[in-house]
Order: structure tokens, then sequence, then C-alpha cells
């Protein structure tokens, strides 16, 4: 029986990129709003998630406390009108628009460009 993860895994593998520097990661109907996929993106592992009907964002997956790829898996929401996910390890929360630790710890998780083409989600390579 194939896990959750696994079929993410899987999806991640298939990507192709239109052009040099972006991976498709998913149909734009895949990915709900308030929702997280991971893809790999010029060798990253990528959390890219669905803030509003026409707002994504793309953050490093690796948690930077656990070295655990689980931060496509966090809690999306809001943060003073900012976007944000809570790692659902450590509960310490990142500004989705520039990847700074929210929670007053230290620490900034890698982000990267995002766009809508032909009804997918593209992720850029920085």
């Amino acid at each position: 029986m194939e896990t959750m993860e696994m079929l993410e895994l899987e999806m991640v593998q298939e990507n192709d990129a239109v052009e040099t520097g972006w991976t498709r990661v998913c149909d734009l109907r895949d990915l709900s709003t308030g929702s997280g996929t991971c893809a790999r993106a010029g060798g990253a592992q990528v959390a890219v998630f669905r803030i509003s009907d026409d707002e994504f964002r793309a953050v490093q997956n690796i948690c930077p406390h656990s070295g655990a790829p689980v931060l496509h898996q966090g809690l999306v929401g809001d943060h003073n009108g900012v976007a944000k996910v809570t790692c659902p390890l450590h509960k310490r929360s990142y500004d989705l628009t520039d990847g700074h630790n929210l929670s007053g710890e230290g620490g900034k998780i890698r982000t990267w460009p995002v766009r809508i083409q032909d009804g997918a989600v593209w992720v850029g390579s920085r």
C-alpha cells in the first residue's frame, strides 16, 4: 500500500522543465487553497503552497532544526497579514514571502519564485 508521501515523491520525480530554470510541480487544480506539496526544483526539495486562488509561495521543504523533509505538511496561515507556514515538528513559523523565522528564534528558510503557466504551477531555480 502506497502512502501519501510516496505518491508525492513519485509526482516530484515526474517533473518536466519547460525552459531552463523552471520546474513543473503540479496542475493548478491539484493544489487547493491552504495546502502544500513537495517537489524537486534545481536539485533541492521545495515545499509549494497555495495561499489563495492566485497567490503561491515556495520555500525549502527541509526543517532547519531537524533536517526532516516536512515543511510541505506544515500549517499554512497568516501572521499580521503575511502568509506563513508552521513546521509540524517544532511549531516554528516562517514567512512564506522571504523565509524569515516569525517565532523570533533566528534562522531563515530559502525561498523560490513561483509562476502559473498553462494551468500548471512552476517553481524557478535560483
